[in-house]
C-alpha cells in the first residue's frame, strides 16, 4: 500500500518520496528509517509502505491514515463501516484476493472498493469487469491486513436479514451470548454482529428516523418510525436479543454490564458513501432492555418549506412570519413528527429570502446548511 502508482479517479497523485517525507514530517518515522526502507526497496518490488511496516517502523493503521489524508480518499475502517451484500455478490472471493481489493458497497453506479494499493489502476480495471458497464470505482484506503481480514470474514457469510436469521436458527442451544462474547475480537464474523448491521442498513434504506427494539414475554418486536408513524417490521426470537443488545450497547459506548438502569450513547457508521450518526437510549423493562436508536443522516438533503406538508393556508401564514425581522416560532410535536425538519426548512427559507447571519444551537447537528 503506497503512493507510487498512477493517478486514480481524479485523486491527486502521491509519489513514494512524498509519502515518505510526510511520515518523517509527522514524526512517525525517522530520516534514517526512511533511508533504510529505500535501500530495501531497491532490492525488491515491494512498495515503500509495505517495507516500512515489515521493518517495524510504522503500523499499517498509521500508514493508512497518512495515505488517506495525502490522497484525498476515504479510509475503510471495518468496525465502523457497513458492508453491502450487493457488492460482495458481484465480485468473487478469488478475484478480491488476487487484486487485494474488497467491495464495500455498490449502488448500481459507484463501487466503493477498499484497496491495499489505491493507485493500482490495473487492479481497478480488472475489478470493474465484474460490474455493469459504466461503473465508477471509488477507492478506499485500507491496509493489506485489513483487506485480507475483510475478505476472509465477509465472504461465505450471509449478510441479508432473513439469511442471518436462518443461520442463527441452525445453531442448537441457547448460547448465542456466550458465542458472541467469545468472538468479540473477531468482530463482524459473528452472525449477531452481521444481523445488527443488516437491520441498521435496512432501516436507513426504509427512510426510518428511529429503530425500536421492544422485548415482550416470548419475542422481540422490531419497529421503525417512518414519516412519524410507528411501523412493525418483524418479530424476532427473544433468545437473540441479549447478545444483540450487548452489541448495540458496545457500539454506543454504554456499560454492557448494567441492564437495570437507563443509559444513553451514540455511534457513527459509514453506510454507502456517507456517515450516519445514531443516538441510542436503553430502558430496563419487565421483559428486558428496550433499546431505541435515532438515525441522524447528516447527508440528507434539506426539505423546502413547500414540501413539509403544510396546508396552503398555513404555508402562506408561515412564509409571511418568516419575512418579519423579529419574533418567535414554537414548533411542537411527538418524536419523529418532523420538528427539526420543519425548523431547518424555515431557516433555509429565511436564508434564501434575505441577507442575515443565522446561528443555531443544537446537539447533535442534524442538518448542514450551505
Amino acid at each position: 500500500m503506497d503512493g507510487d502508482k498512477p493517478d486514480v479517479a481524479g485523486a491527486k497523485p502521491a509519489p513514494t518520496a512524498r509519502i515518505g517525507d510526510l511520515l518523517v514530517e509527522r514524526g512517525l518515522i525517522s530520516k534514517d528509517q526512511l533511508e533504510v526502507a529505500f535501500q530495501e526497496k531497491s532490492k525488491s518490488n515491494k512498495l515503500l509502505g509495505e517495507l516500512l511496516v515489515e521493518l517495524g517502523f510504522i503500523t499499517e493503521q498509521a500508514l493508512s491514515a497518512v495515505l488517506a489524508e495525502s490522497s484525498g480518499f476515504q479510509r475503510f475502517v471495518p468496525g465502523s463501516t457497513v458492508v453491502e451484500a450487493e457488492a460482495l455478490a458481484l465480485l468473487p472471493k478469488e478475484a478480491a484476493t488476487r487484486y487485494r481489493a474488497f467491495p464495500v458497497g455498490f449502488d448500481g453506479k459507484t463501487l466503493r472498493l477498499a484497496m491495499a494499493d489505491i493507485y493500482d489502476v490495473i487492479a481497478i480495471d480488472k475489478v470493474k469487469r465484474f460490474f455493469p458497464a459504466g461503473t465508477t470505482v471509488q477507492p478506499l484506503v485500507c491496509s493489506d491486513t485489513e483487506v485480507q481480514k475483510a475478505i476472509d470474514q465477509y465472504y461465505g457469510h450471509e449478510l441479508s436479514i432473513d439469511g442471518i436469521l436462518k443461520e442463527l436458527e441452525s445453531v442448537e442451544g441457547d448460547n448465542e451470548e456466550t458465542e458472541y462474547q467469545e468472538q468479540t475480537e473477531g468482530g463482524y464474523l459473528h452472525p449477531l454482529v452481521r444481523l445488527v448491521n443488516a437491520l441498521l442498513l435496512d432501516a436507513i434504506k426504509s427512510n426510518a428516523s428511529d429503530i425500536h427494539f421492544e422485548p415482550e414475554g416470548n419475542f422481540l418486536r422490531l419497529r421503525y418510525r417512518i414519516d412519524g408513524e410507528m411501523t412493525q417490521i418483524r418479530t424476532l426470537h427473544k433468545r437473540y436479543w441479549t447478545a444483540a443488545a450487548h452489541r448495540i450497547k458496545l457500539m454506543s459506548g454504554m456499560n454492557i454490564a448494567d441492564r437495570l438502569n437507563p443509559q444513553d450513547g451514540r455511534f457513527t457508521l459509514e453506510i454507502g458513501n456517507r456517515k450516519v450518526d445514531f443516538r441510542v437510549s436503553s430502558l430496563p423493562t419487565i421483559h428486558g432492555e428496550n433499546v431505541v436508536l435515532r438515525i441522524l443522516d447528516k447527508s440528507a438533503s434539506l426539505v423546502t418549506i413547500d414540501k413539509v406538508g403544510l396546508t396552503e393556508h398555513n404555508l402562506s401564514l408561515i412564509k409571511k412570519m418568516l419575512l418579519k425581522p423579529e419574533g418567535i416560532v414554537i414548533v411542537t410535536g411527538p418524536t419523529g413528527s418532523g420538528k427539526t425538519t420543519t425548523m431547518a426548512a424555515m431557516l433555509d427559507a429565511i436564508n434564501a429570502a434575505r441577507s442575515c447571519m443565522i446561528v443555531t444551537i443544537e446537539d447533535p447537528i442534524e442538518f448542514l446548511h450551505t
